[in-house]
């Protein structure tokens, strides 16, 4: 994990192994509680620190964070930036595809900018390609992901091959199956409601 910033999270501390489902709707063995890092506001401020200097290369010009996780760190990152930040929220969606999307009254913020995306945690990618979407939708460019933790190989090779850059602190390597596909539902394994 390293030495830097990044170093002060405990992994340990916020993994929970079981069966999960997660917003996209794939299953998975691993689900992290994040909450407990927004209660430490210096913690979260050196991490936002991090994570925007490491999203100078990509000059970027706003930050959008979907909520409520990327949300909380977004507005973080873009405070350390001095970006402006915009936070995108998911609607009802008609299927089961996930749809985000930025108040109306912000949509000015991300139109004709270079958009990073900010979120806490990637694991199927739903949220964060979501966001992508509206901010073209809105003729913004989304043009990196960053988040705190992402799993990997998965994660970061999804969103390289959605056509975004991506930046992260932590990899965590964990399995996702398509519901059909899932071994755990396979063994009978009971799904652990997140609250």
């Amino acid at each position: 994990m390293g030495s830097g910033p990044a170093a002060a999270i405990v992994l340990g501390d916020l993994r929970r192994t079981g069966h999960f489902v997660y917003e996209s709707g794939h299953h998975g063995d691993t689900w992290l509680d994040l909450e407990r890092l927004f209660v430490d506001q210096r913690r979260l401020q050196t991490i936002a620190g991090e994570i925007g200097d490491r999203l100078r290369r990509h000059a970027a010009e706003a930050v959008c964070g979907p909520l409520v996780g990327g949300a909380l760190l977004g507005q973080w990152v873009a405070h350390r930036t001095g970006l402006p930040f915009v936070w995108a929220e998911r609607v009802a969606a008609e299927r089961a595809a996930v749809r985000y999307r930025v108040p109306e009254v912000l949509t000015d913020v991300v139109a004709g900018r270079r958009v990073a995306i900010v979120d806490d945690a990637v694991n199927a990618g739903s949220a964060t390609l979501a966001t992508r979407d509206e901010i073209a939708r809105l003729g913004g460019d989304a043009t990196v992901a960053a988040a705190i933790f992402i799993r990997d190989p998965g994660g970061i090779a999804l969103l390289k091959a959605n056509g975004l850059a991506v930046e992260h602190l932590i990899g965590v390597p964990f399995t996702l199956w398509a519901p059909t596909d899932c071994p755990l539902c396979r063994a009978g394994l009971s799904i652990v409601r997140i609250a």
